[in-house]
């Protein structure tokens, strides 16, 4: 990769990026090996004075030690006798997790009377047991509590189960799964089925939000509202879909994009991409653990270096295929080594499924937050399900003719990821 190709590399942002991953990476790797910790940091600022020198080593450690104390902060957080709890997930009526100022609790001496997205003032007994990776600081046993009155997030997160439940009536439960899952992040109901098909073609990506989702809602949205506007509502549906990291991540790229177009700057998409990671990984440390996370940047990154010299390449092709392939496989050249270290396994469908079966998924989701605006208008509610309807069958038409004949699973020793990862790192300093 020819560097001078990709002035956007050289942005001061993209080393911040780099920076606050290194500080959660090596307080996380700190706290069970203390020599590894340090092992990390000093590689690392290392090749930050060899290749930039001494000024940028000082303000790259400036923002290291900020991100670091973020952490500590993040983690060294003690509850209050009475705390306000979110409910993030319940397991059974004994037990479930919250969040308390963001950080994640194990919560004990729950009931039934609890949903998901409820927020509790509680007094109870905590005891720190912190996992770092899972953003965990420790168990809260419950001793009392009440249910506040529903704010807008318990109001968002019942506002979508109750979506599931009209939709489920007039469709079956596993229309409404689908329909919920790609619309609004409702996925507690997905069935199996069509995760196991998805996953097949390669094309699970699209049965969650994610920043495809926001910016299909977005381009929507600001043709029949305008830029303003639209980014108010785009920001209300980032919350309703529950602000995933994916959509968080696509969410402030768009907020920059509009903003540099109002003071007159030029739009660097991987600046962009820097500063919503340095964003989500301020509120949240632990989420550079979380896969969504990392598979987003990494496809993200992926486009942003590779779609443009992948289209360039493929002229020769319609430009509606050349342009669908070359994101697909751009996305998939950084994601490879993830999928393969978690999973084990890749999909070679993954270009079919993006040209084919995701364009209806598409659509699927454009009618799908109809439904969430028509819910009292029976005649446009009913009007949208006949569309989901039907756009469910030919997908699901689609996905088990695909399926017969494409590809299985290959299934790889994660030891190719690192393999590949080297090959990635040769190639870029070639």
């Amino acid at each position: 990769m020819n560097i001078n190709k990709y002035k956007d590399l050289s942005n001061p942002l993209v080393y911040i990026f780099i920076t606050f991953i290194l500080s959660s990476i090596s307080y996380e790797a700190y706290s069970k090996n203390k020599l590894m910790g340090v092992f990390y940091v000093c590689s690392f600022f290392a090749f930050i004075l060899y290749f930039k020198g001494i000024k940028i080593t000082i303000l790259i450690f400036l923002f290291f030690v900020v991100a670091l104390n973020n952490n500590i902060w993040f983690y060294s957080y003690i509850p209050k006798d009475i705390e306000a709890i979110r409910i993030t997930n319940i397991s059974n009526y004994y037990y479930a997790k919250g969040e308390i100022n963001g950080r994640i609790v194990n919560l004990y001496n729950i009931n039934q009377e609890i949903n998901v997205g409820d927020k509790l003032i509680a007094r109870g007994e905590f005891s720190k047991d912190i996992n770092i990776v899972k953003g965990i600081v420790g168990d809260y046993k419950i001793e009392e509590y009440y249910i506040e009155k529903d704010d807008i997030i318990s109001k968002f997160y019942k506002r979508r189960e109750e979506l599931f439940n009209k939709i489920s009536e007039k469709l079956g439960r596993r229309k409404a799964a689908l329909i919920t899952s790609v619309s609004v992040g409702y996925k507690s109901e997905l069935d199996e089925d069509h995760k196991s098909l998805m996953k097949n073609l390669g094309i699970s990506h699209a049965i969650s939000i994610s920043g495809l989702h926001l910016a299909l809602v977005y381009s929507i949205l600001k043709r029949i509202f305008g830029v303003k506007l639209s980014l108010v509502i785009a920001f209300a549906y980032v919350l309703f879909t529950g602000a995933p990291a994916s959509a968080v991540r696509a969410y402030i790229m768009i907020l920059i994009l509009n903003l540099g177009m109002v003071v007159k700057r030029n739009y660097s998409p991987l600046a962009a991409l820097s500063l919503a990671g340095i964003i989500i990984i301020l509120i949240k440390p632990y989420d550079i653990y979380n896969l969504g996370f990392i598979l987003s940047f990494l496809a993200t990154l992926g486009i942003i270096l590779f779609s443009k010299k992948l289209n360039k390449k493929l002229y020769r092709l319609p430009n509606l295929f050349r342009s669908t392939i070359a994101i697909s496989i751009s996305a998939q050249i950084l994601t490879f080594p993830i999928i393969l270290l978690y999973f084990n396994e890749i999909s070679l469908n993954f270009i079919i499924g993006n040209i084919i079966v995701v364009p209806f998924i598409n659509i699927l989701v454009v009618f799908g937050n109809c439904l969430v605006f028509f819910e009292y208008i029976p005649i446009l509610f009913n009007f949208s399900l006949y569309i989901c309807h039907y756009i469910i069958k030919y997908i699901d038409v689609i996905m088990y003719k695909l399926d017969s004949f494409s590809f299985g699973l290959v299934y790889l020793h994660y030891t190719i990821a690192y393999f590949y990862v080297g090959i990635l790192v040769t190639y870029y300093f070639y």
